[in-house]
C-alpha cells in the first residue's frame, strides 16, 4: 500500500506528555506510523516519554495488528525483519494443519476488538480495568477465502489476535490525545484525564474514559478518521476510526477539559460547534 504523505497539525516546541521544553524534542506521529499514519505534530516528544509510548504501540503493530500490516505492506522502521509470508492455520475433515502462503496471496484479517462505551459518558459504574464484550474480523487483504480453500484443499480456517489488555485502550488514549492537542492547543487543554493512562502511572479505570461509541457516523473512506469536539460540559470528545475503508468500530476517548477562554471556543460559542458533532 502506498504510504500516506505526512501531514504536519502542529509545532508544539515542548513535551506534550512531561512538559519538558529544554531537551531535544521528536516529532510525534498521532497515529502510529506503523498503521500508515500521517498526522505530525513537530517537536512534540521527548526521549524518555517517546520511549514509553513506543513501547505498547510496538506491542500492537508488532503482535495484534502484524499481519494485517504484512498483508497490506503497511510502513515499518525494521524492513529485514518483517516475516515474508503470512503463515494460516486451516482444517480440513476434522485435522488442523498449517500452510504458508504464497507472498503474492497476501491474505490478512484483521480482528478489533470492543469495548463499552466510556463510562463518564454513560454515568456507568468504573470497572477495575477495560472488558471486551466482542470482536469483529474482516478481511483486509489477498484472495477470498473460497479461493484458498480451492487451493489449499481445506474446510475452514482459524484466526487468532492477541491483544494485550494494557496496550490497545493506551494507544486509544494516545491518538486521541494527539488529536486534541493538534485541534485545540497545548494550552488549552484545562485538565487532562488520559495522561495518567499513556504514561503506564495508572491502568484500572481506563474504562471510565476510552471504549467504543454505540453508533457508528463515520463515513468517510479514506484509511484512518478522527473527529474532535467539545461538549457542553467543557470535555474534549475524540471519535476514531481505524482502518475506515472497512466496517470496523468507532471509539470514544474522554481527553480532558478545555479551557474556557480558548480561543476556538470564543470564536464558536457554542462548543458543540467547534468540530462536527460527536
Amino acid at each position: 500500500m502506498k504510504k500516506i504523505p505526512q501531514q504536519i497539525v502542529g509545532n508544539v516546541g515542548q513535551c506534550i506528555y512531561c512538559g519538558k521544553k529544554d531537551t531535544k524534542l521528536s516529532n510525534e506521529h498521532i497515529i502510529p506510523l506503523g498503521l500508515n499514519g500521517f498526522l505530525l505534530l513537530k517537536r512534540a516528544s521527548c526521549a524518555a516519554c517517546a520511549s514509553i509510548t513506543s513501547d505498547f504501540e510496538r506491542e500492537v503493530l508488532r503482535k495484534s495488528l502484524l499481519e494485517s500490516r504484512i498483508g497490506l505492506d503497511l510502513p515499518t522502521r525494521n524492513k529485514t525483519k518483517r516475516p515474508k509470508n503470512i503463515k494460516l492455520t486451516v482444517q480440513k475433515n476434522g485435522a488442523e494443519r498449517i500452510i504458508q502462503l504464497d507472498p503474492k496471496e497476501n491474505f490478512s484479517a484483521m480482528s478489533f476488538i470492543e469495548y463499552l462505551p466510556p463510562a463518564y459518558l454513560e454515568g456507568r459504574k468504573v470497572e477495575k480495568g477495560i472488558s471486551v464484550y466482542a470482536s469483529r474480523i474482516v478481511q483486509v487483504s489477498g484472495p477470498s477465502i473460497e479461493d484458498l480453500k480451492k487451493k489449499y484443499d481445506f474446510d475452514s480456517l482459524s484466526i487468532s489476535t492477541v491483544w494485550g489488555a494494557n496496550y490497545f485502550p493506551r494507544l486509544l488514549a494516545k491518538i486521541a490525545y494527539g488529536c486534541a492537542v493538534a485541534e485545540f492547543g497545548l494550552e488549552n487543554i484545562e485538565k487532562n484525564y488520559v495522561l495518567p493512562y499513556i504514561m503506564g502511572e495508572k491502568f484500572d479505570g481506563i474504562s471510565e474514559w476510552v471504549g467504543t461509541a454505540k453508533d457508528k457516523i463515520i463515513t468517510e473512506k479514506g484509511f484512518h478518521t478522527v473527529r474532535g469536539g467539545v461538549n457542553e460540559k467543557m470535555d474534549i470528545i475524540i471519535r476514531i476510526k481505524l482502518f475506515d475503508l472497512w466496517d470496523v468500530p468507532e471509539y470514544l476517548v474522554v481527553v480532558g477539559k478545555i479551557n474556557k477562554n480558548a480561543p476556538k471556543l470564543q470564536e464558536n460559542q457554542d462548543p458543540k460547534k467547534i468540530t462536527p458533532p460527536l
